[in-house]
């Protein structure tokens, strides 16, 4: 009866104190004062919204209107999701229309957090080129956050308002990554 009680015990002590240091990582993020980060628990509602969002968007870059694929795209101003600012998405627009676009493939899919995300979208921009061995293309990285309800595509940008470092896993779902394959 020993054996059995001793083992109990340390995986309870275990459970215990692994609890305890995920309620001070909890206390870590809620330290950002600009967007507090919710709990969000992705499911195949999410997975499918973002992807409608992520395929309308590459799309339109695929069909080359480089101006419709960046009036998708938002920022973070004062807490809440607006449009890119009219001189920043003139300068994205001329940076991108400097390229014909050949073809596009999404290559990275990976949800952290509500507002710390990637998704790798490649673009093929030599016509000679080949998406699936990664010649002659660039990489774009979009942010979906989640806000109110709904799923918004932004630039991946360490500098955005309410957005911390998503490179640190410390600052990611309490250091659960959560990897959604495509």
């Amino acid at each position: 009866m020993k054996r059995i009680i001793i083992p109990i015990l340390l995986f309870s002590a275990i459970v215990f104190v692994s609890s305890c240091s995920s309620c001070s990582d909890n206390k870590k993020q809620d330290q950002n004062p600009l967007l507090p980060e919710p709990e969000l628990k992705t499911d195949a509602e999410d997975t499918l919204a973002i992807n409608n969002l992520i395929d309308q968007y590459m799309g339109l870059l695929a069909d080359n209107n480089v101006d419709a694929a960046v009036d998708m795209l938002n920022r973070l101003k004062d807490g809440e999701v607006v449009p890119m600012e009219p001189k920043e998405a003139k300068e994205y627009k001329a940076v991108l229309s400097k390229f014909h676009i050949y073809g596009v493939k999404k290559k990275g899919f990976l949800i952290r957090s509500a507002r710390n995300n990637d998704i790798t979208i490649l673009l093929q921009i030599i016509k000679s080129g080949d998406l699936d061995k990664e010649i002659g293309v660039t990489a774009q990285h979009i942010n979906p956050i989640f806000k109110e309800g709904q799923w918004y595509l932004t630039l991946l940008d360490l500098k955005a308002e309410g957005v911390y470092d998503v490179f640190d896993e410390s600052n990611t779902n309490n250091g659960n990554v959560e990897f959604i394959k495509q």
